[in-house]
């Protein structure tokens, strides 16, 4: 039997998300969300956001919550996370397209979501697989207590997913080939903390693996982190550049990890 995913309405199952919380980034009373706040994100008058979990039998090993917002017909991915044993099932992806799907059939329009800058895993899934485009960059946007987040700031990058958009419907239909990292350094400039080309496209490079940073080298994430937000702030924020598109490639035995900076609006 595969995953199964559900809609959540009971608070056993809202206790289920709070145990996850804890399981999957060792959150404190403080951080997570609670079974009141949950309660409220699923009622039906007044219609408000959306709660999904996914399980495997009858063991919840991920979920997603979505928000409301004051815009019109849009809502606001707050969280999403999968256990650690799970992570590599393709269980975030499936949940994400689980909400687009209920969206569409809500007349929801538009999701905005927001992600961590240096985790190339979560750039994939958000820009290549579902079509969402960054449209923000937002200093310590988190204040986390725990022991693995408490050492570095946690900035985000905000994404914007224009459900009906031409981009949405190819990526979430796999209708668009990815190009190669060497591909796009042939084709474009790399900006740097001492270099800010001034194209319309520009890339940039994250670390290969933050996970393993944090928890062998944390010093490199504060490094990487003051040096992608100068850059990130100076052209996502100043220069209205987008980032719609993340190259990933293995060479010469390590994973090279490179967004691509637009001068150009998908919004």
């Amino acid at each position: 039997m595969g995953i199964e995913f559900k809609e959540l309405v009971s608070f056993d199952q809202f206790e289920e998300i709070s145990n996850l919380q804890f399981k999957i980034w060792n959150l404190s009373d403080r951080d997570i969300i609670s079974t009141i706040t949950l309660k409220a994100l699923t009622l039906n008058y007044p219609i408000m956001g959306l709660v999904i979990g996914a399980y495997d039998e009858n063991k919840m090993v991920g979920f997603v919550i979505c928000m409301p917002t004051r815009e019109p017909n849009t809502l606001y991915g707050l969280i999403m996370g999968v256990l650690p044993e799970y992570q590599n099932s393709d269980i975030g992806n499936k949940l994400g397209i689980k909400v687009l799907e209920l969206c569409l059939k809500q007349n929801v329009s538009k999701i905005f979501w927001t992600f961590e800058p240096l985790e190339s895993q979560l750039g994939h899934l958000y820009l290549n697989k579902w079509g969402a485009v960054v449209s923000r960059y937002a200093q310590n946007y988190y204040q986390l207590k725990d022991e693995l987040n408490n050492k570095f700031p946690l900035d985000r990058f905000i994404v914007d997913c224009t459900l009906q958009s031409n981009r949405v419907i190819e990526r979430i239909n796999k209708r668009i080939k990815a190009r190669s990292v060497k591909e796009a350094l042939n084709e474009y400039p790399v900006a740097n903390e001492f270099h800010f080309p001034d194209e319309k496209s520009v890339l940039v490079q994250i670390p290969s693996n933050i996970s393993k940073l944090k928890i062998e080298e944390p010093d490199k994430i504060s490094e990487y982190r003051n040096s992608t937000r100068l850059i990130f702030e100076e052209y996502i924020n100043n220069r209205s550049y987008f980032i719609a598109e993340m190259f990933s490639e293995v060479m010469g035995g390590e994973r090279q990890n490179y967004y691509l900076m637009e001068k150009r609006s998908y919004i």
